[in-house]
Order: structure tokens, then C-alpha cells, then sequence
């Protein structure tokens, strides 16, 4: 998916200008290219080129990974020579990112807020559709199918569930997490809730916009609200950003 900034850069600036200004970013001719849904991951690509990361030590989070490419937060990063840990318990799903990224850690299960340890997880076709809430199960099949467009069940599966922090601590316990990201349809603000600030601080958080709650929680563990597009929210760690500016 290209970047809404892509045409404005094309068209505006001079081909005299672009070309070489593309070599020395290591752009591809035309500009950036974004794999999120709008532009998340070259808002926090920005971020870290600026305060110095190198591109192929950038280590990031990815809860609900689905594709290994469309639509996702994180594969702009893998594509730079990153790594990182990605959460997905669809089995087609996680085929696909196993085979597309070997350099990540694959986790095939689902991320644990509560004392539970398996739970059924609502299949759809397209598959970001899935979630672990019914409700938005519903929700999601409804809608889609009111507006149009095309959405068929698939089904429901049981799949083990393991604790947000525990998966924290045992990736990132040695280093940075640069960026995390939650795509989980309907519960990211319970994993949300469920991490501990004080033991695990990534640099940038992506998420569904979490409710007012949720959003005074990550405020006071330090964070500032960065960022917001049409269904996410990036917040930033103050101390990352604060000795950039």
C-alpha cells in the first residue's frame, strides 16, 4: 500500500531533486512506501531514523499479525533487515508469516489478559476480521455485510492463549522493543491493561484507539499520544522523544 504522501511527493517535487534525495534515504524512486493501513509505520520509521536506530536493529511487537505483509505495522521494518517477535494464532495466518519472515520469532497462539489460557477465536474470510470477543464477531459481520462487502465465517477454533508480559519479558528482557503493535479486534485495550509499564517500556505503541481509561493509564506511565489516523492511535515513550526535540 502506498503512502498518502506518495503523489504530493512525486508531483511536487522536481525529479532533479527526488531522485538523488531517494538514493540517500535508501527510498524507493517515487518515495516511501507504507504497508499499514495509513501510513503508521513510516510515522514511527520516521521517529527512529531520527533518533539515531539502526534499520536493522529495529525490534518490534507484533500482537495480530495476520498477513505477513498487507495491512501490516510491521513488515516495512522486516523489509529494512529488522526483527522481532509476531502473535498469531490463525493457523493459515501464521503459515504465511513463517514462510514470508524467518527472521521473526512466530508465536501461534493468542495474547493471555486474564487468568485464561485458551479461548475460541472467530474465524472470517477476509481474516482481519477475527477476534477472540464474540460480540465483535457479530459486530464485524454484520457491518461488513450491511456496507457490501464480501465476508463468509469460517470456523471457530480453540487456541492457547499466554500472558502479554510473560512474552515481554522473555523476548525483550535483553534489549529494546522500538515499537509495539496491537491489532487484535475488540480486546486491545485489555492487553493494553494488562502490561505492566514498569516492565516493559517500548519506545512507540500502536493501537485501536483505546478508551479514556486506557489512554490516562499510558499517559502516566510516561507516554504522550503521538499520533492519530482514522482507527489507530501511536503514543511515544516522553524520555525516547523528549531528547530529540
Amino acid at each position: 500500500m502506498l503512502s498518502r504522501l506518495l503523489p504530493l511527493y512525486r508531483n511536487a517535487v522536481p525529479a532533479s531533486i527526488r531522485e538523488p534525495l531517494s538514493r540517500a534515504l535508501n527510498w524507493p524512486e517515487g518515495g516511501m512506501v507504507s504497508y499499514s493501513a495509513h501510513g503508521e509505520d513510516l510515522f514511527v520509521r520516521g521517529w527512529l531514523d531520527e533518533i539515531g536506530v539502526e534499520r536493522t536493529s529495529i525490534r518490534y511487537f507484533d500482537i495480530g499479525g495476520n498477513h505477513p505483509s498487507v495491512l501490516s505495522n510491521t513488515f516495512l521494518f522486516y523489509k529494512m533487515g529488522g526483527s522481532g517477535v509476531v502473535v498469531e494464532p490463525t493457523p493459515r495466518e501464521a503459515d504465511l508469516l513463517a514462510a514470508a519472515r524467518p527472521r521473526d520469532v512466530l508465536v501461534r497462539a493468542g495474547v493471555a489478559f486474564d487468568e485464561q489460557r485458551s479461548a475460541t477465536l472467530f474465524q472470517f474470510e477476509p481474516s482481519v476480521y477475527n477476534t477472540f470477543d464474540a460480540a465483535q464477531a457479530e459486530d464485524n459481520f454484520k457491518t461488513i455485510t450491511e456496507l457490501g462487502y464480501p465476508i463468509e465465517r469460517r470456523a471457530a477454533i480453540s487456541v492457547p492463549l499466554v500472558p502479554v508480559m510473560e512474552l515481554a519479558e522473555q523476548h525483550f528482557g535483553d534489549g529494546p522493543c522500538h515499537f509495539l503493535s496491537i491489532d487484535v479486534e475488540g480486546v486491545d485495550s485489555l492487553i493494553l491493561q494488562s502490561i505492566d509499564w514498569s516492565r516493559f517500556r517500548p519506545w512507540f505503541i500502536c493501537c485501536e484507539r483505546p478508551d479514556v481509561a486506557i489512554s490516562a493509564k499510558i499517559l502516566e506511565a510516561g507516554y504522550s499520544l503521538r499520533c492519530q489516523v482514522p482507527h489507530n492511535a501511536i503514543f511515544a515513550r516522553d524520555d525516547v522523544i523528549i531528547r530529540q526535540i
